[in-house]
């Protein structure tokens, strides 16, 4: 709000004309009239009035000590700085535990896989290595797909079945082969062939 000030002598003062807020100066006697809200006025007559005034007041421009605010050095306590860093988070292993910290960013493409316990992201249907498996001990059900006279015997050769061996089948594995003139699906329910039968080997 801009602020109004009037000059003259005071004996041509009509301080009634003042508006509250407006300020007059008297050349004649170095008086300062201000009106105040409520019809009231303040003479300021010389510049110890304006130091009384204004003694003990701060200027327009300063500051504090966090000592000066009640309850601000409490409020702080304990609090991180506005510039910290976090530490990374590590994985755990069979032997160690982890410790927590920040994730690590996952690339480009990876936003299907999860965080496992390793610290490491993966996807959901990462298998295990089903080399360490016994045929038997394990339910895959994969396709294997259709298998007829055309190529039955790359089928026995390829998954190591006329050598005992069943390489890549497992239990619940099933494919597809004509039956009485339809294709059926076959699934296998399990192992039960031994390669040598006494001192005989199976051919």
């Amino acid at each position: 709000m801009a602020i109004q000030l009037r000059r003259g002598n005071e004996a041509d003062l009509d301080i009634s004309q003042l508006k509250s807020g407006e300020a007059a100066v008297c050349l004649d006697s170095g008086k300062i009239i201000v009106k105040l809200s409520g019809g009231n006025y303040l003479t300021l007559t010389d510049t110890d009035a304006i130091q009384e005034i204004v003694a003990g007041k701060a200027a327009a421009s300063h500051t504090h000590a966090q000592s000066d605010i009640t309850g601000l050095e409490t409020a702080l306590a304990g609090k991180a700085a506005a510039s910290h860093t976090h530490a990374a988070m590590t994985g755990a292993s069979s032997i160690t535990s982890g410790t927590a910290g920040m994730v690590p960013a996952p690339t480009s493409g990876e936003q299907d896989k999860f965080l496992r316990g390793d610290g490491a992201w993966a996807s959901f249907n990462v298998l295990p290595d089903l080399s360490a498996f016994s045929p038997n001990s394990f339910f895959r059900g994969k396709d294997l797909g259709i298998v007829n006279s055309s190529n039955m015997d790359a089928f026995i050769t390829n998954h190591g079945i006329s050598t005992g061996e069943f390489t890549d089948i497992y239990v619940g594995d099933y494919f597809t082969s004509p039956y009485n003139g339809e294709d059926t699906i076959f699934r296998i329910a399990g192992f039960n062939l031994y390669m040598w039968s006494g001192d005989t080997e199976l051919t």
